[in-house]
């Protein structure tokens, strides 16, 4: 089978990175597929280098924003809607792939019953796009992502999403296309695609290649480097945890596989005595986390009466 990818390209101040980006695109093996590039209010030379290429054959779509959206998830819903294709790729406009990706990624689909989603390995790489650090996830289970697999939606939610967002870039990914709820990831800029990898494996099942197809930029714009509003940021990570366990009818416990938020959250505590709390430090990061949960999800009831 053949069929059509709609590979969407959403831009904000990656000029430098938008030739390597677009160049792996382009030079895809397999075919079948359209562009869709969205430039979110640039102020670098983005648009002159996108517009470069606005008579390219492959190009279904390229639009200008005239302002700023505010959320990378708002100009994910604008692609989605505007594809034609079945099957979508998000390529983020600082990453790149091998030329081999979608060839060797979309004939998963159709190997096991109900596949929704089907990523790959990534490498970790610098400005200069040279391999600094490992696949992520591999630090929750040293074993796993080793070997290309499948698994039922549920199942990969219940044991890896739920701890954490283990499909750590966007650009790995495609996806089924069906019908999204963006109302709350439109207003998240850190945590909604772990919100929306949730999303379709409630109701479709996962396959992962091990195969390094992807390369996952790190520069100080990315998402993950970002030292400001910290608040925000585990505040998404809060709604996205309840998301999940509400869902699969859990109530919060003891998680040890929680520990990095734990942490995080804790260095937010605005009392030194606890940072130096030898005995049991566990403990009180879990019972800090619990603290700042229930008053979220306390706050988030009372707005939405």
């Amino acid at each position: 089978m053949n069929p059509l990818v709609s590979v969407i390209i959403p831009n904000y101040n990656h000029a430098r990175f938008l030739p390597q980006r677009l160049k792996s695109v382009f030079e895809q093996t397999y075919d079948n597929f359209e562009v869709i590039l969205l430039d979110d209010h640039s102020t670098d030379e983005s648009s002159r280098i996108l517009q470069g290429y606005a008579d390219h054959p492959k190009i279904s779509h390229i639009i200008f924003n005239d302002k700023n959206s505010g959320s990378p998830f708002a100009q994910w819903e604008k692609g989605i809607c505007l594809a034609k294709g079945d099957y979508i790729w998000i390529a983020e406009s600082d990453d790149f792939a091998e030329i081999n990706f979608l060839e060797t990624l979309m004939p998963l689909f159709f190997e096991k019953e109900n596949v929704g989603l089907v990523y790959s390995r990534s490498n970790n790489v610098d400005e200069n796009g040279q391999f600094y650090d490992i696949f992520w996830p591999d630090s929750l289970d040293e074993k796993r992502w080793k070997s290309s697999h499948y698994n039922e939606g549920i199942d990969e939610i219940r044991n890896f999403l739920k701890f954490r967002n283990t499909i750590p870039n966007a650009s790995a990914c495609i996806f089924r296309k069906q019908d999204f709820d963006f109302s709350k990831m439109k207003t998240m800029f850190y945590s909604g695609d772990w919100l929306f990898w949730t999303m379709i494996l409630l109701t479709s099942n996962i396959y992962f290649c091990s195969d390094v197809l992807n390369h996952f930029r790190f520069h100080d714009k990315t998402t993950r480097s970002l030292k400001s509003a910290t608040n925000a940021k585990y505040q998404e990570y809060l709604y996205v945890l309840s998301f999940i366990y509400q869902n699969l009818n859990e109530k919060l416990g003891y998680e040890r596989n929680h520990f990095w938020i734990y942490y995080e959250l804790r260095k937010q505590s605005v009392s030194p005595v606890f940072l130096f709390r030898k005995a049991r430090p566990f403990f009180y990061a879990y019972s800090y986390f619990r603290y700042k949960l229930l008053k979220y999800q306390i706050r988030t009831k009372i707005l939405h009466r």
